[in-house]
């Protein structure tokens, strides 16, 4: 019984997972990472793709390029620094 005690209160060190309604299949994310794929969005759309595996990337990121909420997430990036993982 202590082990299922442990494990739910080691839950609360997991980061909050949101869902995005802009990805398909109702994708579960961290805010940190929604953050990083908008940040990595606008520095995408200025480049010209080199290979398949870079139009496929970019095209999966399109969709975070106009996302309020990543923009939101990334200015909270911001100001919490590059040492905080959440």
């Amino acid at each position: 019984m202590n082990v299922h005690r442990q494990s739910v209160s080691e839950k609360s060190a997991w980061p909050q997972l949101i869902r995005c309604a802009r990805q398909p299949g109702s994708l579960r994310i961290s805010k940190r990472a929604c953050g990083l794929r908008y940040l990595e969005a606008q520095r995408m759309s200025h480049e010209v793709p080199r290979n398949d595996f870079e139009i496929v990337r970019s095209l999966g990121l399109e969709i975070c390029r106009t996302c309020p909420l990543g923009e939101d997430n990334a200015k909270a990036l911001s100001r919490c620094g590059p040492s905080r993982r959440n």
